[in-house]
């Protein structure tokens, strides 16, 4: 077999062939690491679009999570300025209603029509009826 081979290398067909199936050897090598080196590239790329992608869409939720955040406290404000005006608004109501509850009760009085009743009748009376 050495012999073919020595034969093969001195002939100018064997060094053809031979030149050629470097050539071919080295060509084929080249495609192969080529496939994996683009394979590689390939993977590398897609795991950093798709870390792009999820900073891009956490982010996004993050801003829409402050603005609801932020339309949730303006609305909490309008409440309590409304809560606040309502309490004003019934405790105003409140002391006109005892002021007009003490005038009346003045007039009976002036008139000689006193309600005589004290907390203890009023006590009886909402435990018996």
């Amino acid at each position: 077999m050495w012999s073919v081979l020595v034969w093969f290398a001195g002939s100018k067909i064997g060094r053809l062939i031979l030149g050629i199936g470097i050539i071919a050897f080295f060509i084929f090598s080249f495609r192969v690491w080529l496939a994996w080196h683009d394979a590689s590239l390939v993977k590398q790329a897609t795991a950093q679009m798709v870390t792009k992608f999820e900073r891009d869409a956490i982010a996004a939720q993050l801003a829409k999570e402050r603005r609801d955040a932020a339309a949730a406290a303006q609305s909490l404000e309008e409440h309590r300025k409304r809560l606040d005006a309502a309490l004003k608004s019934e405790d105003a109501a409140a002391e006109r209603r005892e002021a007009e509850i003490a005038d009346y009760e003045k007039r009976l009085r002036e008139a000689g029509r006193a309600c005589l009743l004290d907390a203890d009748d009023i006590k009886w009376l909402r435990r018996k009826h």
